[in-house]
């Protein structure tokens, strides 16, 4: 499962929660109140290399945070790269121009981006700034004084990155419980829907087609009545290792209820799905640890429905299965799709919907 955790940044996309939409809007909001008067002042003094400085990295931060609230996703490595190399100068020139009393603006901006960036090209930066402002403060400030800011300075660079890294881990902890099933170790409901649009946008977007599988675990009410819960709870936690260990990296399982499981099987079709889906279906009446058969409805994705319609398919291809004696897999072949794209049919049917 791709890590939902915006703060801890490393690979990948990550998906922006609200209290870091707040995060986000509030520090910048603190850091551009900050650069403007000081921006202004710099102008009026004739220092244009700070006010390039402070405007480019107004520019960019404002691009940073824009793209993460409207994507909700992390930026562009290089947007980042671009955020942080204009606010490592514009926080190194007024040391430059003004001496000593450019060495505080060291702390705000220690502070902002530990919070602002990912955790590790956060501490990067601050070691960077620190060995700056710490060699200027040795060279051009009178030994006490510096002895003291560089301690200062060194302490805060540590403090807000381990309370950052400690946040990080923390809220991705939180944000795995919330999406993982405390039994079987799957996915659960909140996690289905990323997924789903997920595999819906590669769709549209490449026309790779994905296929969603219903499961229920036949007649475990009678399980659990007959043998007691515990017995009807090592089933359940039996097919999940099975059906786990039998899907592809880039498939999904989700169990979202008692006994009803969904996996999401990507850029496959019929004919691949049907075959991994039967294979489970037999491997599962042939396991001495599971003592139910399952019942499987399956739906390939189409261009011209919803998410909701799809899933609709599946469940009621889930239903049709249970009708057929339960143990089955029905498979709804109105949206057969190809591995190259949408099928003849498809087409039609689109664009008989469109002209309407």
């Amino acid at each position: 499962m791709e890590d939902l955790n915006l703060l801890s940044w490393g690979a990948g996309d990550k998906v922006i929660t609200t209290f870091q939409k707040r995060l986000l809007v509030i520090i910048t909001a603190l850091c551009l109140l900050g650069y403007i008067p000081f921006t202004y002042v710099s102008a009026l003094n004739g220092n244009h290399s700070i006010v390039f400085a402070n405007a480019g990295f107004s520019i960019f931060l404002t691009l940073f945070v824009s793209f993460s609230l409207i994507t909700q996703k992390r930026a562009p490595l290089l947007l980042i790269f671009l955020t942080l190399l204009f606010l490592l100068i514009s926080s190194t020139l007024p040391i430059l121009y003004v001496g000593q009393k450019g060495l505080f603006w060291f702390f705000p901006i220690t502070l902002s981006v530990s919070f602002l960036f990912p955790a590790k090209i956060a501490l990067i930066f601050g070691t960077l700034e620190l060995m700056f402002s710490s060699a200027f403060a040795a060279i051009e400030v009178e030994s006490p004084m510096s002895i003291r800011f560089i301690y200062a300075a060194t302490f805060t660079l540590v403090f807000c990155n381990l309370i950052s890294f400690r946040l990080h881990r923390n809220q991705a902890h939180l944000i795995s419980i919330s999406v993982t099933d405390a039994m079987t170790g799957l996915l659960n409901r909140h996690a289905l829907d990323q997924q789903l649009q997920r595999s819906w946008n590669i769709w549209k977007e490449k026309g790779i087609p994905s296929v969603v599988a219903m499961i229920d675990l036949d007649k475990l009410k009678e399980v659990n009545d007959s043998h007691g819960h515990d017995v009807g709870d090592k089933n359940i936690i039996a097919f999940s290792y099975l059906a786990k260990s039998m899907i592809r990296k880039n498939d999904t399982i989700f169990r979202i209820g008692g006994d009803e499981f969904l996996i999401i099987l990507e850029g496959t079709n019929y004919s691949g799905s049907l075959r991994v889906l039967n294979e489970l279906k037999q491997r599962t009446f042939d396991s001495s640890k599971i003592i139910t058969t399952i019942s499987t409805g399956a739906a390939s994705i189409s261009g011209c429905e919803s998410i909701d319609e799809w899933i609709k398919r599946a469940d009621q291809s889930l239903y049709k299965a249970k009708e057929q004696g339960r143990n089955y897999v029905e498979f709804s072949k109105n949206w057969e799709s190809t591995t190259s794209g949408r099928s003849h049919f498809e087409s039609t049917h689109c664009e008989k919907l469109n002209a309407n």
